[in-house]
């Protein structure tokens, strides 16, 4: 079986990206993972998790309070400005899966246009 891989999206007024953001982590073709307000909570997905500070807080604090609350084997973060492309999830697990001994991996990358198509 698959382990499940748990992907937080950091954002903070991002209405921009969000949404193309979540799509990407959706539309993976690796399937087991545990997932701007009006944007997030628009998604009938109950593994999509908002979690919200009444106050600011750094990049850091943010991302410890969001890995403290998944539950997959693995944790994957992105920015609300990045995308993933379908495959990215699916090839990470594989090249974990393949070498135990491996700690930590991550997708290449491609520049994108501004209106989020890949380039």
């Amino acid at each position: 079986m698959e382990p499940v891989i748990s992907i937080l999206i950091s954002t903070f007024n991002h209405k921009k990206y969000i949404q193309t953001c979540i799509e990407s982590v959706l539309n993976q073709t690796y399937k087991n993972i545990d997932e701007t307000p009006g944007i997030i909570k628009s998604y009938q997905d109950e593994g999509i998790k908002y979690i919200r500070h009444k106050t600011r807080k750094t990049l850091t604090h943010a991302l410890n309070t969001g890995f403290a609350m998944t539950t997959g084997e693995y944790l994957a973060w992105t920015s609300d400005d990045n995308c993933y492309a379908e495959e990215d999830i699916e090839s990470m697990d594989v090249l974990l899966q393949q070498n135990k001994k491996i700690d930590f991996v991550y997708p290449n990358y491609c520049v994108i246009n501004r209106t989020m198509q890949f380039c």
